[in-house]
């Protein structure tokens, strides 16, 4: 683990790979490409980091780690944008695998019952208490306005 901590994080256009032992696969760890990333990282993480506490961004990081199932909400579209799109730049070196829906249309709530992990994000008005009591209990939903995290 300690050759693992010490290892650098790859660049752009570039990996690095380890090895557990000789017995085990390598790993290859790689920079995504191109610079989407980077500009979406520019527009959406300035706002996020002064709307949430970093308690609470450590709290959506391993969540979205743990690939549980994350609802982002916020009464504002731009906020909920930028929160939602935040969370990709934020995962580098790592890429998300799961569902990925910025802005979920109201008419497609049915989708946050999905068992599988998701990050979705949901203006507050559209999540009533009814669809909050309908949530599994593994569900976390982030709520910008509030700087609040509940699973």
């Amino acid at each position: 683990l300690r050759e693992y901590h010490a290892m650098p994080v790859p660049g752009a256009d570039r990996s690095s790979t380890f090895e557990l032992s000789s017995t085990l696969h390598h790993i290859t760890f790689s920079a995504p490409t191109g610079a989407e990333d980077k500009l979406i990282g520019q527009w959406s993480l300035p706002p996020v980091v002064r709307l949430l506490s970093q308690s609470t961004l450590l709290g959506l990081l391993s969540a979205v780690m743990l690939e549980r199932r994350v609802i982002v909400a916020s009464d504002n579209v731009g906020r909920l944008s930028a929160a939602v799109l935040a969370v990709i730049p934020l995962l580098r070196p790592w890429v998300w695998q799961g569902t990925y829906v910025p802005i979920l249309p109201r008419h497609l709530n049915e989708a946050l019952q999905s068992p599988v992990a998701y990050v979705m994000g949901v203006l507050s008005e559209e999540l009533t208490v009814r669809t909050l009591a309908e949530l599994d209990e593994s569900v976390v939903v982030l709520w910008v306005d509030r700087d609040e995290l509940c699973s």
